[in-house]
């Protein structure tokens, strides 16, 4: 329901037409139009997004090429021997935006200008975060109130609610989390680096990253190593040597180091513990939040001086 979603589909069927079939579609030729789109930096008005809004909010509406992509991340997801959390499940949010508006203006959370002819604002000035425009004047929601849609309902319903994001929203997510909290969530907030590409870090909408597709690092991967190997070694890389922030480059080589280092810790990890002991050394690894941080416990498995029961994390956490 986001307008980057909804603008890449009118763009699809204003450019190649409505009954285009994405069936056989990979992954590279459903970006390409996206970046296409972005390059000619010609937004659609909300007035020709608003019948695909319409249809999301009526009927569940997934644009065909969408249904295609979320076909090829799961068979991304099952090549990674990734966790699938539902990426087919089309759960429309608990609240509408008229529901969220009124829930913020109750704890005087908004400043909702519509009947001016204006816009709508989050707000939480009181906290010392600026105020954010949510719904344009216009009527167009941004992501944080679909964020909140699908947020406030859970509020709860779990002991804390984890928002993890890319580093560049921080200042929204930091709004969110002020606005969640309003509500009695408990927040923990985790920001994510992205990977830099020969120096340069750019969003994707621009390109350049063609080559480093999941596909792309499993062919190149699998062609020398077996799969839990290579299940591991991007762990490895991606969450212990590049760790949160992504300071380095992408490396094929550091990749390659890690992917050995994988192959080691599958022959040679067999250290296990007992369940007491076990539960000990993840409550070494805990966050602030209380939950087990994914980056010290992975960073562990390259531990050399100190006992780690490597033999349990391989068999419950890794290579399950």
């Amino acid at each position: 329901m986001t307008a980057q979603t909804l603008e890449y589909w009118e763009y699809l069927d204003r450019t190649l037409g409505p009954d285009a079939d994405y069936a056989g579609w990979s992954d590279l030729e459903l970006s390409a139009p996206y970046v296409r789109m972005h390059a000619e930096r010609a937004k659609a008005p909300f007035a020709d997004l608003q019948p695909y809004l319409e249809a999301v909010e009526r009927d569940g509406y997934v644009h065909p090429a969408s249904q295609r992509l979320i076909g090829i991340w799961q068979e991304q997801f099952a090549r990674l021997n990734l966790y699938d959390p539902g990426l087919a499940i089309n759960e429309p949010p608990g609240m509408s935006v008229e529901d969220v508006v009124a829930a913020l203006a109750e704890r005087g959370l908004c400043l909702d200008h519509r009947r001016y002819g204006g816009p709508v604002y989050l707000d939480a000035t009181d906290r010392g975060v600026p105020l954010r425009r949510a719904v344009g004047a216009d009527g167009q929601a941004n992501y944080l109130i679909c964020s909140l849609r699908q947020l406030l309902p859970m509020v709860g319903d779990y002991d804390r609610i984890l928002l993890a994001y890319d580093r560049e929203l921080d200042p929204d997510h930091v709004l969110l989390d002020h606005l969640l909290t309003a509500f009695g969530a408990s927040v923990t907030r985790l920001s994510l680096g992205r990977v830099p590409l020969d120096g340069s870090i750019k969003s994707s909408r621009h390109g350049g990253w063609e080559s480093h597709t999941v596909d792309a690092l499993a062919d190149r991967a699998l062609s020398d190593f077996e799969e839990e190997a290579f299940w591991l070694g991007l762990r490895l890389y991606f969450i212990a040597v590049l760790t949160r922030e992504s300071p380095a480059s992408f490396s094929p080589d550091v990749l390659r180091k890690q992917l050995q280092r994988a192959v080691r810790l599958i022959e040679n990890g067999t250290e296990r513990v007992d369940d007491d002991a076990y539960r000990a050394f993840l409550k070494t690894k805990r966050a602030d939040g209380g939950y087990v941080d994914p980056y010290r416990l992975t960073v562990s498995l390259n531990e050399r001086h100190k006992p780690v029961p490597k033999g349990n994390l391989l068999d419950e956490v890794f290579l399950p």
